[in-house]
Parts: structure tokens; sequence; C-alpha cells
């Protein structure tokens, strides 16, 4: 009997069940490997955001699928899922404390949602539906994360070469886990049903490896 990978990357035991399975994981890890201290309450506080990403935007969320408030809820989630990141990169790149480094990673996560509403409107009969939408974001990213490691920005002006390097290795995560969504949405689009099941793999890493990633992986001069 074959398996409808696409009901059941649609279902709740997929996202949120995953994201909840990976998310309790990633907070232990946190809380056992990383000092209390301001990198252990962030990788915390995005644990417990993209919890709240899982329930709103999953197959459990309250809000109805086509109801006024589930895109510009989903478009948030986005826009928070990646600040993770660039948090991080600026908090470790440079001098920038944690208030400053949230301030700049604000204006870092909107560069894609803009470039890709302008994409968008730029050639709205491209984008006729989510997957193409999705597809748009996904690549703009890519470019993004390949332009700042080809820049070495992630690296430069840090304090040590444990920050330098661990903040080009969060950028590299990202990097890897949006080729990942690019590889599976053209599948997804040519038709093959598969990859619903290999878009599980991306998920993962966003859901819940990237923050056992970050927490696993932090000098110990970011915990200071």
């Amino acid at each position: 009997m074959s398996v409808e990978w696409r009901g059941l990357s649609e279902s709740a035991w997929h996202h949120p069940g995953l994201a909840f399975g990976l998310g309790a994981i990633a907070a232990v890890v946190v809380v056992l490997r990383v000092p209390p201290g301001p990198l252990r309450r962030a990788l915390l506080a995005f644990t417990a955001m993209t919890a709240l990403d899982a329930f709103f935007t999953g197959a459990l969320s309250p809000l109805p699928a086509g109801g006024a408030l589930a895109q510009p809820v989903s478009i948030a989630f986005v826009i928070l899922g990646d600040l993770r990141l660039f948090v991080l990169l600026e908090r470790f790149r440079g001098e920038a404390r944690w208030p400053v480094a949230v301030g700049r990673a604000v204006a870092w996560s909107f560069l894609v949602p803009v470039a890709q509403a302008i994409a968008i409107r730029s050639a709205p009969g491209t984008f006729t539906d989510l997957r193409r939408i999705y597809l748009v974001y996904e690549l703009l990213f890519v470019v993004l994360a390949a332009g700042l490691l080809i820049t070495r920005y992630p690296s430069r002006a840090a304090k040590s070469p444990a920050l330098g390097w661990y903040a080009t290795s969060l950028v590299g995560f990202f990097l890897v886990q949006y080729a990942l969504w690019v590889a599976c949405d053209v599948l997804i689009l040519t038709g093959a049903d598969f990859a619903y099941a290999l878009r599980f793999v991306p998920n993962a890493l966003y859901y819940g490896l990237f923050l056992v990633f970050a927490a696993w992986r932090a000098p110990a001069e970011a915990t200071a």
C-alpha cells in the first residue's frame, strides 16, 4: 500500500507533532548544554516561539484556514523564525549587546519578505499558488545566506575566532535548511508526491534541530 505523503505532511502528526517533539528535545539540550545567562534565555525563548509557530500554523491551529488572520499570522511566524538566526548572528559577530542585536536582526528579517513582495508584485501571474510563493521566499533566502557567507559577514568583526566560526556555522545551517526546502518545493511543483516526505527534513531542521545546533555548538565566549 502506497503512502499518501501530502496527507501525512498536512496532518497533526507532522505539524505540529514533529515540531513539538523536537522543541521539547531542544529545550532539554539548551538547559543541559548552555549555562544560565542571556544565551540560554534567548534559546529557550526561541523554543517557545517556535512551538507557538507550529501550533498556530499547523493542523491544530484555532485559526480558520481561510480566515482573515491565518495568512498574516503565518507570515509573522516566518519572519520570527528567521529572526532567531539574525539575533544570534548580530550578537556574536561583533560588539553589539542583546538589545542592539535584536534591533539589527529585525531589519535583516524583513529583507527577504520585502524582496519577495516586490517579486510577486512584479510578476503576479507567475505566483498563482502558495507553493510558488514559498519557493520564491526560499530562493531569496538562499541568495541572502550565500551572500553573507561569501562576503564573510558572519565572522567579520567577531571578538574571537570561536565566535566568528559560531556565527558562520549558524548561517551555514540556515543555508542548508533553505536549500533543502527549495529542492523539495521544486520537486513538488513537478508533481513528485514523495517530496512532501523529503520536506520533513528541513522542517525538522527549522523547528528544533537549529536550536539544538545553536546550543551544542556555542563556544564558552557565547555564554559569558
